[in-house]
């Protein structure tokens, strides 16, 4: 910060320590990296001591969990490196359990729907809308798409690292 101040739920960052700064930020890729782990296991990399609970909640708020339940395993299915077995779809959702279990104040998406068909991009958008309303987190989207851009209230355009134009709707 070198003029004016970056809060996060009141507190300027300078404030904050390092691991409290990384702790109130979740990241959601666009190219999301699971593991030849089971289900839970992934999501539960984002808080190693989560609970069956907590991972639950997560899972229902990133709308993953019927789909998680419909498999002969459940939680507990083996899926391959890098998600194999589930849908680019399926896996921005466990992405974003993962992101949500951790509680933050903000969920930083980059390109979450750049590998997804425009339909199921629409779903996924709708699921990272819906959790952060229901986890009261901020959403701060990088995209070059100005479909996605335009589903949300504000939008910032920014050029060689500097605000260019602001959008309200």
């Amino acid at each position: 910060v070198t003029n004016g101040a970056i809060r996060i739920g009141g507190v300027d960052v300078r404030d904050m320590s390092y691991d409290e700064l990384l702790g109130s930020v979740s990241i959601v890729m666009q190219n999301v990296r699971l593991f030849a782990d089971t289900i839970e296991g992934n999501i539960r990399l984002g808080k190693a001591a989560a609970t069956q609970e907590e991972i639950i909640e997560a899972a229902k708020k990133a709308r993953i969990h019927d789909f998680i339940l419909s498999l002969p395993d459940g939680y507990q299915t083996m899926i391959g490196e890098n998600g194999v077995g589930l849908s680019g779809g399926q896996k921005q959702r466990v992405a974003i359990a993962r992101a949500l279990i951790t509680h933050p104040r903000i969920i930083l998406a980059d390109e979450p729907t750049g590998a997804l068909d425009q339909s199921t991009g629409a779903e996924v958008m709708g699921v990272l809308t819906y959790a952060c309303q229901s986890t009261r987190a901020s959403l701060i989207l990088v995209t070059h798409d100005p479909s996605v851009a335009a589903r949300l209230p504000h939008e910032i355009h920014m050029r060689d690292g500097l605000i260019d134009q602001q959008v309200s709707r």
